[in-house]
């Protein structure tokens, strides 16, 4: 039977999967893949490695990796502060992408950007077109802008926001399909009709790790630790949090790529350990009494608390970090607290008394494992696939008949 060929333009090679944008992409491909075929076109500081081209070879018809230089990218962020396009879609501006995204397209059933620093290479075609947005990074930036310690950071979010709303606003007009993992973030543009909430999954190995009380008085926090959200939620916990539990508790800071503000935490703090890339953080982080994820910035579905919600770990977080799990309840699924002695109060229940919180942590598992899994991650895109291409008579009709 003919599949229908589906363009896929990404920023970053999804293989291997080491940020939450990858591990979307990773398996957007794998779980698309069986019902289109997947052509590839993407941005990479590096060249495939053996890993990446069998990856690519399993799971895309046909895939092209241009080679992303961070100082061209500089430069032509820095030419386009005299535009108005947001400085992250001057930042992936490739010519060479462009002109076969051109050849392609044409060809294609459907096009389908990740995230909005690819749209500009689809927004001019015509047919059917999804761009996956994962976060409204116009949101995120104005959550972030009032909390953020870093100087930097901060100039970046006062350029890019009005620069970024009217972008995502112009992009959800002009593609077919919008989609968020952050179901408050796709309401805010009032096009019920053009955008869509497609949370992410977890590794479903997660839910077959026994689950069973601390070994360690300690609890960890686990993410990208170059991203600036993250950032700030552990810097935020090591100077409001962990001074209230005592020196006794250990704190993990899981994940890899840490910057120098966070490995300045473990010079500074005899209680923090940075552990840098793992190859399998969720040993540390079973190990511990809880994962903390005091989010003070950010946006998205927070993968960190599904994750460690999946492995029937108990999930101490904020208002923020709890937002995007929708359905998730308060004392039942998560515990959420937003100031630092509450945040500490709660955090010493769960160290002094785990033995209290294993039905909160089997609950935890049972609700990522109802809500939020990539096989509805995958049935969910189908849909919109279907929605899109089954009414124009394409293979899709067909495919939708076989099923």
């Amino acid at each position: 039977m003919t599949k229908p060929d589906l363009l896929l333009v990404t920023s970053r090679l999804p293989y291997p999967p080491l940020a939450g944008d990858r591990l979307r992409s990773l398996h957007l491909i794998q779980r698309l893949s069986r019902h289109a075929h997947i052509h590839l076109l993407s941005l990479d500081e590096q060249a495939p490695d053996a890993a990446a081209r069998e990856w690519l070879a399993t799971y895309t018809a046909t895939s092209r990796v241009f080679p992303h230089s961070r100082f061209r990218a500089g430069l032509q962020t820095l030419a386009g502060l005299a535009g108005s396009r947001p400085l992250q879609v001057s930042y992936f501006r490739n010519g060479g992408l462009r002109r076969e995204v051109e050849r392609l397209a044409p060809t294609m059933d459907l096009s389908l950007a990740f995230l909005e620093r690819t749209a500009a290479y689809l927004l001019p075609l015509p047919g059917p077109k999804i761009i996956d947005f994962t976060d409204s990074i116009a949101q995120s930036y104005r959550n972030s802008l009032a909390r953020t310690r870093s100087v930097k950071w901060r100039a970046l979010y006062q350029v890019e926001i009005r620069r970024l709303a009217g972008f995502e606003a112009e992009c959800v007009d002009r593609f077919d399909r919008s989609i968020f993992v952050n179901q408050r973030e796709l309401a805010t543009f009032g096009r019920p009709d053009r955008t869509r909430w497609i949370p992410n999954g977890v590794n479903a190995a997660l839910f077959d790790r026994p689950i069973l009380p601390p070994s360690e008085r300690a609890v960890a926090f686990l993410g990208t630790m170059n991203y600036q959200p993250n950032v700030d939620a552990v810097v935020y916990f090591c100077a409001k949090v962990l001074p209230l539990l005592g020196k006794d508790v250990r704190f993990y800071i899981v994940g890899n790529a840490p910057n120098r503000a966070v490995r300045s935490l473990a010079e500074t703090h005899p209680n923090v350990v940075v552990t840098g890339f793992l190859e399998d953080p969720f040993t540390v982080v079973s190990r511990c009494a809880a994962l903390v994820a005091p989010m003070q910035t950010g946006g998205g579905i927070q993968n960190k608390i599904l994750e460690a919600m999946a492995m029937g770990q108990a999930v101490i977080t904020t208002g923020h970090g709890a937002l995007p799990i929708v359905g998730a309840v308060d004392g039942s699924e998560l515990l959420v607290a937003d100031q630092p002695e509450a945040i500490a109060e709660r955090t010493r229940a769960v160290l002094d008394r785990p033995g209290e919180h294993m039905e909160l942590r089997r609950s935890a598992r049972a609700f990522v494992q109802a809500h939020f899994t990539w096989d509805i991650f995958e049935q969910r895109y189908l849909e919109e696939l279907q929605a899109l291409l089954a009414p124009a008579g394409s293979p899709f009709q067909r495919l939708r008949q076989a099923r």
